[in-house]
């Protein structure tokens, strides 16, 4: 009956591949589900990948190290949003992909169908034919569906990849270029670390050296000092022997000066003993004569 009525016979076909049965197709979702467990680890990995780099990039400490960190995150911000529009694409591949092997395989149960009215309805050739023809563009269409989904699939592949070589190429130039910089960065604070040290070095030794001028000057000042208080007791044990020598001239002054009175008063005694002892002798004498 449904090779004398095509109309009808599409109608079920139609009926059939919209309805298909899932236990009836055991191998048409084992190829999709093993493609997508062997797509997820890549774009696991790409992900782990831009993660890494995100928490290695973690660094720095200078204006132009923040800049490229900032061009880092950003490239990895962009390679991820294409990483997802790509896992995305693919996945959508994938599910075009499991239609069609589902279309492909209802294609199969179709055909053995209309095998099957074939060898019951032998005597109608025509519907035979059409079956047939349209059993075959079926299965082309199918195939071609099949085949472009897979060429789209594999394109996003290698888009991935691609994309993913490039971040990784450009996270290189960016991680050279940071520890580049930060090398940069350790040399100048190397140098910026020694010019303290000189400068310390120099103001301790500057330090020391007014240190030993002052000690000098005040060595310098103590020997004036001491010097001004032995000229000033010099000056008066001079004055005092001065004094003392002035008094001892005073005194033998007035030790001559008074052997000089006792000397004249001896004379004067002297000759007052003379004048007496004549008187006396000559008194004397006047008495005897009388």
């Amino acid at each position: 009956g449904c090779f004398r009525a095509p109309t009808a016979q599409r109608e079920a076909c139609s009926s059939l591949i919209r309805a298909p049965s899932k236990c009836q197709l055991p191998d048409c979702h084992a190829k999709p589900a093993r493609q997508r467990a062997a797509s997820q680890p890549m774009a696991d990995a790409a992900l782990a990948a831009a993660a890494a780099q995100r928490a290695g990039s973690a660094a720095p400490d200078s204006t132009d190290v923040g800049n490229a960190a900032l061009r880092s995150k950003n490239a990895r911000v962009k390679a991820e949003q294409d990483l997802r529009l790509l896992q995305n694409r693919i996945n959508r591949l994938v599910i075009e992909e499991e239609r069609a092997a589902k279309r492909i395989a209802e294609t199969r149960r179709r055909a053995k169908e209309i095998l099957e009215l074939k060898r019951r309805n032998k005597t109608n050739s025509a519907a035979q034919q059409e079956a047939a023809e349209w059993m075959h563009s079926e299965q082309e269409l199918q195939r071609q569906l099949l085949w472009n989904c897979r060429t789209e699939r594999a394109n996003a592949v290698n888009g991935s990849r691609t994309a993913m070589k490039q971040l990784r190429r450009n996270e290189v130039g960016v991680l050279r270029q940071m520890r580049k910089e930060n090398e940069e960065a350790l040399a100048a604070q190397r140098d910026m670390e020694l010019q303290r040290v000189v400068a310390r070095k120099q103001l301790v030794q500057e330090q020391q050296r007014c240190a030993q001028q002052r000690k000098q000057q005040e060595r310098q000042a103590a020997m004036q000092k001491l010097k001004e208080d032995r000229e000033l007791k010099q000056f008066h044990i001079d004055d005092d022997a001065n004094a003392q020598m002035l008094k001892y001239e005073a005194l033998v002054e007035e030790e001559r000066r008074i052997k000089e009175v006792l000397a004249k008063h001896g004379e004067e005694q002297a000759n007052a003993s003379q004048q007496i002892s004549a008187a006396v002798a000559s008194r004397a004498s006047s008495e005897y004569a009388g």
